[in-house]
């Protein structure tokens, strides 16, 4: 192998794709398009979808459609674990475009408040149905966060390794009681009959646009009486999982008043239990986590604070 070359091994469930020695490969992760040369710096990246490009030692460049997974990257070697890699002559574009069709179709069936496009957008959180297809010894992950159970740590792997973990002595110190494993088990039932509106945590990732638009004007009714109100378009950070930076469109409504500057109104807010944040000198309360039922008790609180400022 040249000095300029380095081992490219790119591999799937269901088979070895590729291997060879190449100059040059370029891919999406989630952190961009980059482009690796041997040599390069040790590390390890997360793949995004899109088009693995390799330059191979004859400087013959082949294209491929690449679809999640992890890479790893030593100076001498490039090894890519993929949930598919297909070569652009073997993709069945029809094939394709119908199981797009019967997924959108079930999810539309199952929540008309769920957002379809914020559902298929990748959230840079590798799902563990996809590490699991590589065979891990041990995974452990949140039962919290993205996948919006309890708070508890979650380990599975191998079955002889578990049973060495399960010996162990801190074991008695960091296991759960009955209720988590309760409510963890009623979480996972819910993804096992694909009841993703049943879960907090998703229902408000994916809760569509229109449906926060309606919160927020039945919000802008009852309280544009007593204090300055206007529905506009934001963004929000998921904030959990890792994804904390990354930005979903939401719906927001601002608030003003004429006797109190924005970092009082927050203050008061939250003595009543209402989280709000600041932006452009201006609150904001976010319509991603207020629920329909949750719409009047705010109203009383906003009308509590303002009224007796008059």
């Amino acid at each position: 192998m040249a000095e300029n070359t380095m081992k490219l091994e790119v591999i799937t469930p269901e088979r070895s794709f590729y291997t060879g020695d190449v100059i040059f490969v370029e891919l999406n992760t989630t952190e961009g398009e980059v482009g690796i040369y041997a040599r390069h710096i040790p590390m390890t990246m997360i793949i995004a979808p899109g088009v693995l490009t390799i330059t191979e030692e004859d400087g013959t460049k082949k294209k491929a459609a690449l679809l999640k997974g992890f890479v790893e990257v030593t100076e001498t070697t490039m090894s890519i674990l993929a949930e598919v890699a297909e070569w652009p002559e073997d993709i069945d574009v029809e094939r394709a475009k119908k199981a797009e069709e019967r997924a959108r179709k079930r999810l539309e069936a199952k929540s008309a408040d769920i957002d379809i496009a914020i559902l298929s957008t990748p959230l840079d959180e590798p799902s563990i149905l996809e590490i699991m297809k590589y065979n891990p010894s041990l995974l452990s992950f949140s039962g919290d966060k993205l996948l919006g159970s309890v708070q508890a740590g979650i380990i599975i792997g191998k079955k002889e390794l578990i049973e060495k973990i399960k010996k162990n002595q801190l074991l008695r110190m960091l296991r759960v009681d009955k209720i988590t494993l309760s409510i963890l088990e009623d979480t996972l039932n819910s993804y096992l009959k694909n009841e993703l509106d049943e879960i907090p945590t998703l229902k408000m990732l994916y809760t569509k646009i229109e449906t926060l638009e309606q919160r927020a004007f039945k919000l802008l009714e009852k309280v544009s009486n007593f204090c300055i109100c206007e529905v506009i378009k934001t963004q929000t950070l998921i904030g959990g999982g890792t994804t904390p930076n990354k930005k979903i469109p939401s719906i927001a409504l601002t608030i003003e008043h004429k006797d109190y500057k924005p970092n009082q109104i927050e203050k008061l807010l939250r003595k009543n239990n209402l989280i709000a944040r600041i932006e452009n000198e201006k609150i904001l309360l976010d319509f991603r986590t207020i629920q329909e039922n949750e719409i009047e008790k705010i109203a009383n609180i906003l009308k509590k604070i303002f009224e007796s400022a008059k």
